[in-house]
């Protein structure tokens, strides 16, 4: 009995021993022959898949850094095993301390039974018990010693450390100051590109406001846009009070009671002007103002359809002399204050037909009759037609679409003015909001 709880206090010392190599990350071969003499062999089969993932990850850490996803994943298996190497450790010096204190109360047993005996047999039995004890742990100790010299002598390497290596604590690879130097540099030369390709070569006016730095005409007022045609009276409130403001611009700027007359042209980019002119008429005769709209765009007309009229007789007609009369190109729209003249018949000669002299006189006698004349003007690609019809109006408006409106046209504005020396002439913008 007592030998065999000396062979347990040395196993206890032993799993002692091992508990600390494992927590202080020492060499787990070196704990192997030991855990198989205890008996534990699934312990040793977790210590060998445990050295296997350590040998990946120093593989793993030649050509990566500790975050990268493998490399994360054999620390997460590292740790799970030793775990698993602890608890097994655990598990098995319960067991040797269970083995302990069962012998210990079995020696306590015999001992309270050699204390009945007489005093110089219980002597006599004390020294061979000791005695026994002392050769049986001899040997014991001695097998133990030959079994780890040769273990020793299988292990031993058959090369020899010529010179340690030595590192200055710095990966050759990857150089991390000079990769993130590279990638600071590159993301400022692509940022600078970017914006300087925005700025220069993105030909498109992103923001009413840019318009300051391409020309020196005012903005007469700003609108949202309005992508489908439709009537104020179908629109939401803000829309229609963003009109009633520019109607009341246009009363405060021109009071004269009858013959203001108001042209609205624009890019070939399609700005809305046509949906502007045919929604200004309907709010200048909400306010009672008896108002008349004109489709001089004689090569692609739009007002008529927005109204649901033909182009049997209008603009065309009357400058080459169809119709005399000009009550007979005048047509309701359905709205008490607002008329309208469409643009007429389609004609090659469009551009004759707005220089005739009839143009000065059918705007003389429309004047007479109306407070509000708006004309939906030809876009400014032909820039002549244009330029002519502007002289007969008291202000000309060129709408430009934030989105949509080239900053090259604006700045050709900018030319025509100082060439043509016009000074009625303004900017509306439509805006995306």
């Amino acid at each position: 009995i007592e030998v065999q709880l000396s062979q347990a206090q040395i196993e206890n010392k032993l799993i002692d021993n091992i508990m600390y190599s494992i927590k202080h990350n020492s060499n787990l071969s070196s704990i192997t022959p030991t855990l198989r003499e205890l008996g534990s062999e699934p312990t040793i089969r977790v210590i060998e898949n445990l050295q296997n993932l350590q040998r990946r990850a120093n593989e793993l850490r030649v050509e990566f850094t500790p975050k990268h996803p493998d490399l994360k994943a054999i620390y997460r298996d590292i740790r799970a095993n030793k775990r698993t190497i602890l608890a097994n450790i655990k598990n098995l010096k319960k067991n040797i301390l269970d083995k302990q204190k069962n012998l210990s109360k079995l020696k306590k047993k015999y001992e309270k039974r050699l204390n009945e005996l007489p005093t110089k047999e219980k002597h006599l039995i004390d020294i061979q018990r000791n005695h026994e004890v002392s050769a049986k742990m001899y040997s014991y100790l001695l097998e133990k010693k030959s079994e780890n010299e040769m273990r020793k002598v299988a292990t031993v390497a058959d090369y020899e450390i010529v010179d340690h290596a030595y590192s200055n604590g710095k990966p050759i690879k990857p150089k991390r100051a000079m990769n993130l130097s590279i990638a600071t540099i590159f993301t400022i030369i692509f940022a600078s590109l970017l914006a300087y390709m925005r700025h220069n070569m993105i030909d498109r006016l992103q923001n009413i406001k840019e318009v300051k730095d391409l020309t020196t005409l005012p903005i007469y007022a700003e609108l949202p846009i309005l992508k489908n045609f439709k009537l104020l009276k179908k629109s939401s409130p803000l829309l229609l009070q963003s009109f009633r403001n520019f109607r009341t611009k246009i009363n405060f700027n021109h009071p004269r009671k009858m013959g203001n007359v108001i042209l609205i042209t624009s890019s070939p980019d399609r700005e809305g002007k046509s949906t502007i002119v045919s929604n200004l008429g309907y709010i200048f005769q909400k306010a009672k103002y008896k108002t008349l709209i004109i489709d001089f765009d004689l090569y692609e007309p739009k007002l008529h359809s927005y109204f649901n009229l033909g182009l049997d007789k209008g603009v065309s007609e009357y400058l080459a002399i169809k119709e005399n009369e000009i009550d007979n190109i005048i047509q309701k729209t359905g709205h008490n204050n607002l008329d309208i003249i469409t643009a007429g018949s389609t004609r090659e000669d469009a551009s004759e037909l707005i220089l005739s002299p009839r143009l000065w006189i059918m705007l003389e006698i429309l004047k007479k009759r109306y407070n509000y004349i708006f004309i939906d003007a030809i876009p400014l690609r032909i820039e002549a037609d244009v330029l002519y019809i502007m002289k007969y109006s008291n202000v000309n408006l060129i709408t430009v679409q934030e989105g949509l409106t080239k900053k090259s046209f604006i700045s050709n504005i900018q030319k025509h003015i100082g060439e043509y020396k016009f000074k009625n002439i303004a900017l509306l913008g439509v805006i995306n909001g």
